[in-house]
Order: C-alpha cells, then sequence, then structure tokens
C-alpha cells in the first residue's frame, strides 16, 4: 500500500498522520505511518480517529472489498 495515498486519503478524512517513508534514510522494506497523538487528546477522539482510519485502510485495500 502506498503510504503517501493513504496520508492523503487519511487526510481528506480528518485524520492527521505521516508517511513513513520520509523517516527512513533509504527504501523502508514496506509501508509504514507515523501516528501522533497529543497527551490531551480525549480518547473519544482518538477512537474516532481510528475508525476513520481503519475506513480509510479498508477503502484503499482491494483485499478488503
Amino acid at each position: 500500500m502506498d503510504d503517501k495515498a493513504l496520508t492523503a486519503a487519511a487526510r481528506q478524512r480528518g485524520v492527521a498522520v505521516s508517511a513513513g517513508s520520509r523517516y527512513f534514510a533509504t527504501e523502508p522494506p514496506a509501508a509504514h505511518l507515523r501516528l501522533g497523538f497529543a497527551a490531551t487528546a480525549d480518547l473519544t477522539e482518538l477512537d474516532e480517529g481510528a475508525r476513520r482510519l481503519g475506513s480509510v485502510l479498508r477503502d484503499l485495500d482491494p483485499r478488503q472489498q
């Protein structure tokens, strides 16, 4: 899965993640995401972000269709 496409799709749904490939000095062995969260984040917000990210993953992964 393309981490840059996943990052763009997640942002369209209000979830800010970073493409993990930018954190590797060389080509990463697989797609990665960097998930950040604030200590002040409400658990409800974290749950909603995870739900939205899961939805994005299902939409982009043809095996989930």
